[in-house]
């Protein structure tokens, strides 16, 4: 059984790897259908600033998923015991 350090943990793990999918994908979207040119878009934010938020973004996603892969080692191990013994 996990203590409430180790749930708190996997839950703060799991709210910023959702926070960081979220942002990267709506400034992957945006990055798609930018104007071409050193335009603004949606009149407030250059380019090179989507871009650099997207790739920041990228990076602690990318950092979370790691860090939720290892909390969650022991359940991905049972899970794909299961499923390779069908």
């Amino acid at each position: 059984m996990t203590s409430k350090s180790e749930f708190y943990i996997r839950s703060i793990v799991s709210i910023i790897l959702l926070l960081s999918f979220i942002i990267s994908a709506f400034t992957g979207i945006v990055l798609i259908f930018k104007p071409k040119g050193p335009a603004r878009i949606a009149g407030t934010f250059e380019k090179g600033m989507v871009s650099d938020l997207h790739t920041y973004s990228s990076i602690v996603m990318l950092s979370a998923s790691i860090i939720h892969i290892y909390l969650n080692w022991n359940p991905l191990k049972l899970y794909f015991r299961k499923l390779l013994q069908l």
